[in-house]
């Protein structure tokens, strides 16, 4: 029995290579990408599009004492990157991931 390296592993459980992920981890590791942020963005892989709202209920992350804010600024900064996308409705702003992010989303849901 042969045992499969890391990317071997990855190709054939989501069909991604690992070279197809390394700018999307460059960029999270370049802004900070904290536990709070990456419970944040897993869930923005689960239910997106979604409010900052709805995402910190779901998530069961606090919405008061700069948790907004902070989330709200990291994905501004991802959305500049080009992994996620905010579609304005009315007053309510979604967020989602976009195409350069779907790579992404797809890891973390595999």
């Amino acid at each position: 029995m042969s045992v499969l390296a890391y990317s071997e592993l990855l190709k054939r459980i989501t069909g991604i290579h690992d070279e197809e992920l390394e700018e999307p981890f460059k960029i999270l590791g370049r802004h900070n990408t904290t536990e709070t942020r990456l419970t944040a963005i897993k869930a923005l892989a689960r239910e997106g599009p979604i409010s900052l709202g709805m995402l910190l209920h779901s998530s069961n992350l606090p919405r008061g004492g700069g948790s907004y804010l902070n989330i709200r600024k990291y994905f501004l900064e991802l959305e500049k990157e080009g992994l996620l996308e905010r579609n304005e409705l009315g007053n309510k702003t979604e967020w989602s991931f976009s195409e350069k992010g779907e790579l992404l989303k797809r890891f973390i849901l595999s």
